[in-house]
């Protein structure tokens, strides 16, 4: 069961690191959004994001191994949903003090990392998946 669970993260995470990566542009369309609608969108952007990670640490708490890179990718997505409902007004004034051409790097540098993470799930977790 933990494996397919790392699996499928590996999936989403590729999927989501590549967005970021190689569509820059309509996240950073993303974020000017959330700076026009103001902390009512940033409180839901914060929900989304913090119920990702409140999933991923009840279904895989695991902090050993490979499996803790997963785990603690949860852990800093429940962080940043936290930090987005308790105190929108900071997150849009971090939004707002960026610039266009810091915030587009910033997600670049995010969807690399992201991809880093599912690089990490799939070499650990897909050779034995595949050998079941």
């Amino acid at each position: 069961m933990i494996m397919l669970i790392e699996w499928a993260a590996a999936v989403i995470l590729s999927i989501a690191g590549l967005s970021q990566t190689y569509f820059g542009c309509f996240w950073l369309q993303y974020c000017e959004a959330l700076l026009a609608r103001g902390s009512s969108a940033v409180r839901g952007h914060g929900a989304m994001v913090g119920l990702c990670g409140a999933a991923v640490i009840i279904f895989h708490n695991i902090w050993s191994g490979p499996a803790l890179v997963l785990t603690a990718f949860g852990w800093l997505l429940l962080a940043e949903g936290a930090f987005c409902l308790l105190a929108p007004h900071l997150s849009l004034r971090s939004l707002q003090r960026s610039e266009p051409k810091l915030r587009r790097a910033s997600i670049v540098v995010t969807g690399a990392g992201i991809l880093i993470v599912a690089g990490v799930l799939w070499v650990v977790f897909l050779p034995p998946l595949l050998a079941l």
